[in-house]
């Protein structure tokens, strides 16, 4: 096999060229939340051309391709999200968001970091598995999924609870510099609401200004923060204003209601009453309404669901099998050192491996901090080189870790 693999490693280095334009070709299809169809077309299609032994689209749009492994013991799942995040103000990009541009030995473009390019480099490594006839000791599925920038977990769930069996292994092909992720800091969307009474802005005087009953409110928030818990591998919990609105809010009238959107990163060790506690502490002299936040998200297919926006944190021990397999599977086949390390972000991962209890790992091209930014891109050394190690994970034999 190792003959094999070192074979097919020299494929992805004489194919990079390809590998770069299907990179180029997700970058350039627009595929925000809820709009994911043109893109998902786009992978199915470069999937079927693989020849993979089964390839579907489930009701939520997700797109789901099988390669049979030759021992039925086990399946893993490789994720990928298909959803992008809106470019914002265009003059602040040196490259058209969607234009796929090569400069500098990277693929520029909304994306390219989060998670496009390391849905090529997945694409790729299946190409060249499947055309070298390499079969994977476990069933291996591939999963792209909708809506995860706006809830992760939302569509690897439906995959997972309807779709396939139950993984025994996932690994998420966020950004991680090649680098392993094992772990990550849950998060909340929480909103606090101020009630008043309105009155004609010229008579402020007869109305309650719902405004000013949340601004104290805002203050405690801030002072909140900076004494917040940390965790010696995930890293400190915070919490943020992230937006703020008021009603009627327009004309001449006192604002009777006022909300904000409080985004609470969270630690193991902090329970979801806890942390709404802390907050209602601060509001409750102001009167003001604690809840997380719950709406309905549609997808592409016109299927909607009901979300509540709270998300678990999780993190393997460091020094498990599955990591530690990972690891050196990774660092064999790329000739390089590997960290472990946790993601800043939240991921898929907050369902996987913090509610459903599969052990789950990060691995993929790109680097975090570009995420979401004007200066998204991914280098394309990194293409070749996550396309190598997804190649790797897809080959080894997980029973056992």
């Amino acid at each position: 096999m190792r003959g094999d693999l070192e074979d097919a490693f020299a494929r992805v280095e004489d194919e990079q060229v390809s590998l770069v334009d299907v990179c180029r070709g997700l970058v350039q299809i627009p595929s925000f939340s809820g709009r994911e169809g043109d893109l998902a077309a786009f992978i199915s299609k470069r999937l079927k051309q693989c020849g993979l032994d089964r390839i579907w689209v489930d009701e939520l749009g997700d797109v789901i391709g099988l390669i049979r492994g030759t021992e039925d013991r086990s399946n893993v799942v490789f994720d990928g999200h298909m959803d992008v995040v809106p470019t914002g103000d265009r003059a602040n990009w040196r490259f058209d968001p969607f234009g796929a541009e090569v400069a500098d030995g990277a693929v520029w473009g909304r994306g390219a970091s989060d998670m496009k390019g390391s849905i090529a480099s997945m694409l790729k490594a299946v190409e060249i598995l499947t055309r070298k006839q390499l079969k994977p000791p476990s069933d291996v599925y591939l999963v792209f999924v909708v809506h995860e920038e706006t809830q992760e977990g939302m569509g690897i769930q439906n995959a997972i609870e309807k779709e396939i069996p139950r993984p025994s292994l996932v690994i998420l092909g966020e950004a991680t510099r090649l680098n392993l992720a094992i772990g990550h800091k849950g998060r909340a969307e929480i909103e606090v609401k101020t009630k008043g009474k309105t009155s004609h802005g010229s008579m402020p005087g007869l109305g309650e200004n719902a405004v000013y009953k949340m601004t104290p409110v805002v203050n405690q928030i801030e002072r909140l923060n900076e004494g917040l818990s940390r965790h010696p591998f995930l890293g400190k919990s915070t919490i943020a204003l992230t937006k703020i609105s008021c009603e009627p809010g327009e004309g001449p009238i006192i604002p009777d209601i006022c909300r904000v959107t409080l985004d609470r990163r969270i630690i193991l060790g902090e329970s979801e009453e806890a942390i709404l506690s802390e907050v209602r502490e601060i509001a409750r002299p102001q009167g003001a309404e604690i809840a997380i936040i719950e709406e309905d998200l549609a997808s592409y297919t016109g299927k909607k669901k009901r979300v509540r926006k709270y998300f678990h944190p999780w993190l393997l021990s460091p020094d498990s099998p599955v990591v530690e397999t990972a690891r050196h599977t990774l660092e064999s086949s790329l000739k390089r050192t590997v960290q472990k390390i946790a993601w800043t972000f939240s991921t898929d991962g907050a369902y996987t491996a913090g509610e459903a209890l599969i052990p789950t790992i990060g691995f993929g091209a790109g680097d975090e901090r570009l995420a979401h930014t004007p200066d998204d891109h991914v280098e394309i050394r990194e293409l070749v080189e996550s396309c190598k190690g997804y190649i790797a994970l897809m080959t080894t034999d997980w029973v056992g870790h």
